[in-house]
């Protein structure tokens, strides 16, 4: 073999042994390029650098595939950006059609919203605070009576959901989503 194929080799097991011990992966393999004195110009390099994260990455499809039912339900959430698809139907459909039982699917859905209500929280609190005292104090109100009436009204609609995916199936949901979604477009339509 020549020398870029040992040097490929080398490198290939370094970036497989480093990527998933907390070390620095990449950085062993600019080590290794430097003791190995590969010749590689800088595009060579980047693009082996990207093969053999590549690889690993497969690796750890292989290794998790069984738990990918969490990657493919992230992305049926982020599908649930557009206007109209439900976010918890997408996510919950998506769970049952890759096998996993109703009441994990749901809970599974229910805990994915957690993050991103906290994050838009964030975000809206920090934006409030730099408004000025009077817009704050004419809707503190609001806000608070907002968030109770949406905490409560939480509390009982997931308890209600988790009730009904354990007895009942979801066709009703797409169902209501198809006839809400038929009207809303007639609606613009005809306005």
């Amino acid at each position: 073999m020549n020398a870029d194929i040992w040097s490929a080799l080398i490198l290939g097991i370094i970036q497989g042994l480093t990527e998933f011990l907390p070390v620095s992966s990449s950085g062993h393999l600019e080590l290794g390029r430097t003791i190995l004195g590969t010749s590689w110009d800088t595009s060579s390099n980047m693009m082996f650098t990207v093969t053999v994260h590549g690889a690993t990455a497969l690796a750890t499809v292989v290794t998790f595939q069984k738990d990918i039912d969490a990657l493919v339900v992230g992305l049926s959430q982020a599908i649930a950006i557009l206007p109209g698809i439900s976010r918890s139907g997408a996510t919950i459909s998506t769970s049952v059609l890759l096998g996993i039982d109703r009441e994990q699917a749901a809970r599974f859905s229910f805990l994915m919203v957690v993050p991103l209500i906290l994050g838009k929280m964030a975000m809206d609190t920090l934006d409030l605070f730099s408004m000025s005292q009077t817009y704050q104090d004419q809707h503190l109100a609001p806000l608070l009576v907002g968030f109770v009436a949406a905490f409560i009204t939480g509390l009982w609609a997931c308890k209600l959901m988790l009730s009904l995916v354990k007895r009942a199936k979801l066709s009703g949901f797409a169902i209501y989503c198809l006839v809400l979604g038929t009207v809303a477009a007639a609606w613009t339509v005809l306005a």
